[in-house]
């Protein structure tokens, strides 16, 4: 973990996006995310104290095509294609028998380096009941507020972040969140990202926790494989199987920036974002395309928006550290003229949060849905965006799947009519597959390469939630040579990995875990492929073994 901490402090404008199974028995169980015998009442976080309301429009609105794009033009004379938004404002206005939704008694930590909680913009919505967590490197962590206002310029990233979340609506200032009632904590993990800290923060509070906001992974842009620990892992596995009194946390999860370097990322070398118990979200621009820099990968989940640098223009309006402290330091023609806000804001760590503020609207609309139903609501809901994108594909279950995507762009307006009359999945299995032992080395440069096959029976598993591939090939020394091709029973053929640069030599695949997720619905049992080819010259090496697990119902 010292070098992964190593990494990140080194790269933290990568890493921040506004810079730029093992076993080898079969197995099948039901496992720790079956659905409770009697579903627990949801604990929602007690509103922030009263304050007086003051009915006043929010003057940046207009600005913010990722709520409302009307064909917004920028400065520059890019322009924003109308309706490709998160369609958000129905829901506000009208949530079905309950009323209008903003997020009401629903929790979203934002787990950054910090967010400025007493901004005007912010502060009515932060939490009265829960704590801010700010850590520190020698494992220490404390309650109170993570920055005091203004002083650290590294918390405009969270700050931004919270607001493109949950900035407070009609109050006259600024702009909105997605969810612009509900409730803001703070978790300064970045200030200080250890093994134990990271596992912290996904279970701090966590019976309270709807929603945990995840703007942040290895650095982008190098092409290596960046592993999450255990610790953390198992903290996930922990906030899943308790939070929300047994519901389970909502961990949103930026798919990464790095795609636009010579390296061109894909998100699954992200062993955070490539976690089953995460939603991975992909960037769109404001023309709702794929953004330049946004990952794709197997197991990004669905996409938002997150526009372009702000020199590209329409970038994300949101909330900056008050004065001229964060990312609008004044005087700059590309920037607000008010320098509490930002119109600069960009990344996969954008629509993170704005796919965060759709699940806290979900989750009001319904309190009583999992983690896994949440996961379902928002892959049915999706719009299939940019249409003629060549990455849509369909898989064996009928549903329109893209890399860069996912199920497609987040839609506000379906997603929570749908989780109102969602039922929820019944329990999860698990089937794991021995392992399969190939040893055989893998033609130099050449198409040809290699295949094999693992047959999947009796798994009791006709709808797929998620599969993992371990795939190992540890002498192969440069990892970046290599194409891996893996086709499910039905016949969907889903890329892992692709060839690419590494910034130093590419880390080999020695037991490394592919998520995917672009299966959903189709049947496990059958026979599953593994095409591996070498397609660079030099570096050389034996394809040794790989393993399938497979969860759903």
């Amino acid at each position: 973990m010292a070098k992964l901490l190593t990494l990140k402090t080194a790269a933290l404008c990568m890493l921040l996006a506004g810079c730029g199974g093992g076993g080898d028995s079969s197995s099948r169980s039901a496992g720790p995310d079956q659905a409770p015998a009697t579903t627990p009442a949801p604990t929602a976080d007690l509103a922030p104290p009263a304050q007086q309301q003051v009915a006043a429009p929010d003057p940046l609105y207009g600005r913010q095509w990722h709520l409302k794009n009307t064909g917004q033009s920028a400065a520059n004379g890019a322009s924003a294609t109308a309706g490709e938004d998160l369609n958000v404002e129905p829901v506000w206005n009208s949530c079905g028998d309950s009323g209008a939704c903003k997020g009401e008694g629903i929790s979203i930590a934002v787990v950054d380096r910090g967010v400025e909680t007493g901004h005007q913009d912010l502060r009515q919505n932060v939490s009265a009941s829960l704590f801010n967590r700010v850590y520190s490197l020698s494992g220490a962590a404390a309650n109170g507020d993570p920055t005091p206002a203004g002083t650290d310029a590294d918390a405009a990233h969270g700050t931004a972040v919270a607001g493109i979340a949950a900035a407070r609506d009609n109050n006259g200032l600024g702009g909105r969140g997605v969810a612009p009632r509900a409730s803001l904590l703070a978790y300064a993990l970045l200030q200080a990202s250890t093994s134990s800290n990271e596992a912290d923060a996904m279970t701090y509070q966590a019976a309270n926790i709807s929603v945990s906001n995840n703007s942040w992974g290895p650095p982008d842009g190098t092409g290596q494989l960046v592993d999450s620990g255990s610790l953390w892992q198992d903290a996930v596995a922990a906030g899943l199987q308790n939070g929300r009194n047994g519901l389970g946390t909502i961990y949103v999860w930026a798919a990464g920036n790095g795609y636009d370097s010579g390296a061109q990322d894909l998100s699954n070398y992200d062993g955070y974002a490539n976690y089953r118990g995460v939603i991975a979200v992909g960037a769109v621009n404001a023309q709702g395309r794929q953004a330049s820099y946004s990952e794709p990968g197997a197991n990004v989940w669905v996409a938002a928006p997150g526009g372009e640098v702000c020199q590209a223009g329409l970038g994300i309006t949101t909330t900056d550290l008050s004065g001229v402290a964060g990312r609008n330091t004044g005087g700059s023609a590309d920037e607000l003229a008010d320098p509490d806000y930002t119109q600069c804001m960009d990344g996969t760590s954008a629509a993170t949060p704005a796919v965060s503020g759709v699940v806290a609207l979900m989750l009001q609309a319904n309190p009583t849905l999992g983690w896994r139903d949440v996961r379902a609501v928002l892959a049915q809901s999706a719009r299939q965006n940019d249409p003629a994108g060549a990455s849509w594909r369909t898989n064996g279950a009928g549903h329109r799947v893209s890399d860069a995507y996912g199920f497609g762009m987040v839609n506000a307006e379906a997603a929570v009519n749908a989780a109102r009359i969602f039922s929820r999945l019944p329990a999860q299995l698990t089937y794991r597959s021995p392992s399969q032992t190939v040893n055989l080395a893998i033609p130099d440069n050449s198409a040809t390469g290699l295949g094999s096959a693992i047959s999947v029976g009796n798994s009791g598993i006709r709808h797929i939630e998620w599969v993992d591939v371990t795939f190992s090939a540890p002498g192969h020394a440069y990892s970046g040579d290599l194409r891996i091709l893996l086709t499910s029973p039905s016949g969907t053929e889903q890329v892992l990995a692709e060839p690419h640069f590494c910034s130093g030599r590419c880390a080999p695949y020695d037991g490394w875990r592919f998520g995917i997720g672009h299966y959903l619905d189709e049947p496990a049992d059958g026979i599953w492929k593994i095409s591996v080819q070498d397609l660079r010259p030099v570096d050389s090496g034996v394809f040794q073994s790989w393993q399938v697990t497979v969860y759903g119902h």
